[in-house]
């Protein structure tokens, strides 16, 4: 049906609002859902340009006022042209990311409706001829009781699925939507992550030697031809899966459906050949098993080619896992067979490869106790061409270093540092390789690898070390790390907690959170606090806790210009927006400043804040320590993104226990703009937040809230302000007084809104509140 049409009914559903009555010829009504459906669209297109998530988030609101009122039945129980043309008005960006009307539940329910006002049989057709949708219909049997049911291959919006219908004469539409667990598929995200994006047949017949058919369908990806095999078999009227949890297959036209074992059941059966970015092909035979109950997986051994791709293939994982000495045989069988593909079409990365894996297989010898034979082969490696920034900084640094450990902490050093800050290396294929497991590909694999995988797992290796070893208060900590091998980059000793001990805290050489050593009863107690790792931007110092004993650790990162701070992430600084006036023009923040205290022998973290004014550690705080500058949100525009910060002076609250804002330099404008046609975006900002806080005071039942939140913000509101905005809130109050059970009023804020002028959608809204007189 074209706009026009609904444009036409809408007009026809408010003409019962004379326009040159009185107040008193005007009563309160209750929408129909009809109307609902009619008006919001309609609503919708009187907004101003402005960005697709105000928008959204504006419908949002619109729509909370009818699913208050009516349920889905009675929604989904209007005309389906009515429904379809609502769900395409309020869909207009297409995106799954922040969907108005849930595209699943729609897609379902305006089938039923159109079915309800089609009556088809569907034994007669092979497709259906549904606006907005594409299906195809498949009769089958699969109760085994001589009657068809019907597989539904329905496309609707981005989302795919198989609906399964009974006839039922009982039903409107004539039919049973009958239960399976084939859900919606959702066809937009599937290239970046691999998900299902279609459903195939495979199989149809009994499987299970019951005389019953089982339905065998592939929900599969275009992407990489994976996915998950349902068996579904019909049981107390529904449709229920028999296939085993794990029943991730790939490529449905290679499964086989026959007995291999001479029971009653049929078996499934498929010979996958794979491969990886490894340049390694191998063969696995998988077998679904029926057991009496459901399917059981039964898979064969992987038989892998021998060649340097499958070795490193099968010796990662081990490598992972501490089993070096498996490795080890794996690497050196692979160096010795070569490569099973032709290395001329890419040579640099079949180079790269192979000097990676003797670089493993360096680590591999040193972790197991072959020191010597180490680095024997990475002298070697030291003399050769290099062909990676990033395995030559993991050789150079293994080089450098003497026991298992050391060699150990170099790697995954490299690999740390590389995670954190990828400029220091060319982006070669081997950024992409290593430390992963299975097949690469995807958007989202170009990522630094892990640094225990693609270097060694110094955290494990350490962690086991201190588990180990029983630290006393006769030695220094760092003395005692010495002992064991572990290198300390840095210490910080201070007595925290006033009791006459110090506290020790270390950082080690090691990428890994440093240790805090707190002294109990003549030993340290361990504890891994998330302290930032000094360098030439961090600063640790104390600061006395304003009014009563103990000390606040002071873990602050002032950093330098961070357009041009290769290693800008390293110091865990998270990202926000200064107000102009306060920085440069990178229009990052410049550091952050966070307090900690000691409790029971750990660190909790009492305070966080950004600091936009880039300054010495020791003017952070007033004389007193009772203040502190640093930055607050001054004009949110998202949550937990995209805030303006400012700076602020912080005081200590003693109850609270930590420092809270005094004061909040903020430019931000009014709450209510001046303005004659679209607001700006702050302006809209503060608006959709008054929005959304109202429609959740209104959702839980605080109806005093909402009133007093619209109110407050209608006192400061500009006569001039964008009509969206003010017939918005004003829209709201309306709301709020007919919950709160003041007709009288709600309906003076609905006949207002109906006669103003310019009109808004608010105001459409707000007219068929209305219902008029013949008095």
């Amino acid at each position: 049906m074209r706009k026009a049409t609904f444009v036409a009914l809408l007009l026809i559903m408010l003409s019962v609002l004379p326009v040159h009555a009185q107040d008193d010829d005007y009563r309160l009504r209750v929408p129909s859902a009809e109307e609902y459906l009619v008006t919001i669209p309609a609503a919708l297109d009187y907004l101003p340009e402005m960005p697709g998530a105000s928008t959204a988030s504006i419908a949002e609101a619109m729509l909370f006022e009818m699913r208050q009122t009516y349920s889905d039945a009675e929604i989904f129980a209007q005309d389906f042209n009515l429904l379809s043309h609502f769900y395409e008005a309020l869909t207009f960006s297409k995106t799954r990311q922040n969907p108005i009307v849930d595209p699943v539940t729609w897609g379902a329910a305006m089938l039923r409706a159109w079915l309800r006002d089609h009556p088809t049989d569907l034994a007669q057709v092979e497709r259906l001829e549904v606006p907005g949708y594409w299906i195809t219909v498949q009769p089958f049997d699969l109760n085994h009781d001589g009657i068809d049911e019907y597989g539904l291959h329905v496309s609707f919006d981005a989302f795919s699925a198989y609906l399964v219908l009974q006839r039922d004469s009982e039903d409107v539409t004539g039919y049973r939507f009958v239960e399976t667990p084939l859900s919606w598929l959702d066809q937009l995200f599937p290239i970046s992550f691999g998900l299902p994006s279609d459903y195939e047949d495979v199989h149809f017949g009994d499987v299970t030697g019951d005389a019953l058919p089982e339905w065998l369908v592939f929900a599969g990806s275009t992407y990489d031809g994976c996915g998950h095999l349902y068996m579904l078999t019909w049981e107390d009227g529904a449709l229920v899966d028999l296939a085993p949890d794990d029943a991730r297959f790939c490529y449905a036209d290679a499964f086989t459906i026959a007995d291999v074992d001479g029971d009653p059941a049929l078996e499934v059966v498929q010979t996958e050949t794979r491969h990886d970015n490894w340049q390694c092909e191998w063969s696995v035979t998988h077998r679904l098993d029926w057991n009496g109950t459901r399917f059981e997986r039964l898979d064969e051994s992987p038989i892998y080619h021998e060649a340097l791709g499958c070795a490193l293939h099968q010796a990662e994982p081990l490598m992972w896992e501490n089993r070096v000495g498996e490795a080890i045989r794996l690497y050196e069988a692979g160096l010795t067979a070569g490569w099973d593909a032709p290395t001329d079409d890419n040579p640099v990365y079949f180079a790269e490869l192979e000097r990676y894996a003797r670089a493993r297989l360096a680590l591999a010898y040193a972790l197991d106790g072959r020191i010597a034979e180490s680095h024997a082969l990475l002298a070697d490696l030291m003399a050769e061409t290099s062909t990676s920034a990033a395995i030559d900084a993991m050789i150079a640094a293994m080089s450098e270093a003497d026991t298992a450990l050391d060699i150990c902490v170099a790697a995954y050093n490299v690999w740390a540092e590389y995670a954190v800050s990828a400029f220091n290396y060319s982006t070669l294929p081997i950024t992409a390789e290593i430390g992963r497991e299975g097949f690469i590909g995807g958007l989202m694999d170009d990522y630094p690898p892990k640094p225990e995988r693609a270097g060694c797992d110094a955290p494990q290796l350490i962690d086991t070390l201190l588990q180990s070893h029983t630290f006393t208060t006769e030695q220094s900590p760092p003395a005692q790390l010495a002992a064991l091998g572990i290198a300390v980059l840095d210490t910080f000793s201070v007595d925290f907690d006033a009791d006459g001990a110090d506290e020790w805290i270390v950082w080690l050489e090691a990428r890994v959170p440093p240790i805090l050593l707190a002294p109990e009863a003549g030993r340290y107690v361990l504890s891994r606090p998330p302290l930032r790792r000094p360098n030439d931007v961090t600063s640790f110092s104390v600061q006395p806790i304003p009014g009563q004993g103990g000390l606040l650790l002071v873990d602050y990162a002032a950093l330098d210009f961070a357009a041009t701070n290769v290693e800008y992430y390293t110091y865990d600084v998270e990202m926000v927006y200064c107000d102009e006036v306060a920085i440069r023009s990178d229009g990052a923040n410049q550091g952050e400043v966070r307090l900690w205290r000691l409790g029971n022998g750990e660190f909790e973290r009492v305070f966080a804040a950004p600091v936009c004014q880039t300054q010495p550690l020791e003017a952070l705080f007033t004389d007193n320590g009772a203040q502190l500058h640093a930055a607050a949100v001054t004009r949110p525009v998202e949550p937990a993104y995209d805030s303006r910060y400012g700076d602020v002076l912080y005081t200590w609250d003693p109850a609270a226990q930590t420092y809270t804002p005094s004061a909040v330099a903020s430019d931000a404008a009014a709450m209510i703009p001046d303005a004659t046609s679209a607001p700006g975006d702050a302006d809209m900002t503060d608006f959709l937040v008054t929005l959304t806080d109202t429609v959740d005071y209104l959702r839980d039942g605080h109806r005093e809230a909402a009133l007093t939140l619209v109110e407050s913000v209608l006192a400061d509101a500009d006569s001039s302000a964008a009509p969206v905005v003010l017939h918005g809130l004003h829209y709201f109050r309306a709301l709020a007084l007919e919950a709160l059970g003041r007709p009288d009023e709600a309906l003076a804020e609905y006949v207002a809104l109906s006669r103003s002028s310019p009109k808004s959608g608010w105001s459409l809204l707000a007219a068929i509140h209305i219902e008029g007189t013949t008095e």
